[in-house]
């Protein structure tokens, strides 16, 4: 299931967001892909976020397969991220690894909430206020509060 994810997101997103203009779209795009795929494939996704749940802290070998499977997607997505940062779209003071992992857990997190709560929520809801988050908080514009934690630096 976790290759199968993953090939289908690493197909789907390289596809279809080259056809993409800028950085900022290239990312709605992927929202929009998210959305499709696991609308097209819910008893897949529903399994998928069920084995992150349940496999990821007891389950070395499962875990190192899962973080194979999403460095690929994270790399993907930073690569995205880097491109809005040289065409001054997204702020540089964000490290893009950081933020590509923070938008994936980000969507396994809106999966497991749409998941609970599909009876009452749409799942293009949710990604919506996603994008209102996304586009309004990481595109260029004042740092916010945290700017130290947004570099990656350690605060152990």
């Amino acid at each position: 299931v976790v290759e199968e994810v993953k090939n289908e997101w690493n197909r789907m997103i390289t596809r279809e967001i080259r056809e993409e203009g800028n950085a900022l779209k290239k990312l709605n795009k992927m929202l929009d892909v998210f959305v499709r795929l696991t609308l097209q494939n819910k008893e897949k996704y529903v399994i998928f976020i069920v084995l992150i749940a349940e496999f990821t802290e007891g389950e070395d070998r499962f875990e190192s397969v899962l973080k194979e499977a999403f460095d690929e997607i994270y790399d993907h997505i930073a690569g995205v991220i880097e491109e809005g940062k040289t065409s001054q779209q997204i702020r540089t003071d964000i490290d893009s690894r950081l933020l590509a992992i923070t938008l994936v857990g980000t969507w396994q997190g809106i999966l497991l909430q749409w998941l609970l709560n599909r009876e009452r929520v749409r799942l293009e809801d949710l990604v919506n206020v996603l994008r209102c988050f996304l586009f309004g908080r990481v595109s260029t514009g004042t740092a916010g509060n945290g700017s130290s934690y947004i570099r990656g630096e350690s605060h152990e």
